[in-house]
């Protein structure tokens, strides 16, 4: 946190110089990879506590350990302007057995479950949990023509 450059975090060092003060987690989560949120949820040793975490989104914990890995994926491709488009991902995203608010006729369950397509269901599955209001989809889909 010493070293950040974000602006919140230069504030928060400045405004409480105290050691044992700790930052909100909101400030910490800001600050964590894709990666660590991954290897902080899949090495949790009881399945009951992925699933709390999961439960807010209402999906299996299961789900949420391989939709985080995937997504670290698609994230590192991206940073590293990598093609992604038709592409065969390595880690595919697990398409989900059942969730009540979507159906599961949008995900691919062919060969393209390795392509992103189905990362994309999901993401905006996901958002809609985080940001019921977010215009993710609408806007893809004016990008995509």
């Amino acid at each position: 946190m010493q070293t950040s450059r974000e602006v919140f975090i230069k504030h928060y060092l400045k405004q409480y110089d105290d050691p044992y003060q700790k930052p909100p987690i909101w400030m910490v989560v800001e600050l964590l990879s894709i990666g660590i949120c991954h290897d902080g949820t899949s090495t949790l040793r009881h399945q009951k506590d992925r699933q709390r975490i999961a439960d807010f989104f209402d999906i299996d914990e299961s789900l949420l350990v391989t939709a985080i890995h995937h997504f670290s994926v698609v994230r590192n491709i991206c940073a590293h302007h990598g093609r992604l488009w038709n592409r065969e991902l390595v880690i595919p995203l697990k398409i989900p057995k059942r969730i009540p608010a979507l159906s599961t006729a949008r995900f691919s369950k062919d060969w393209s479950a390795y392509r992103i397509h189905n990362s994309m269901v999901m993401l905006a599955y996901l958002l809609k949990n985080i940001h019921p209001k977010n215009d993710w989809v609408r806007s893809g889909k004016n990008l995509l023509g």
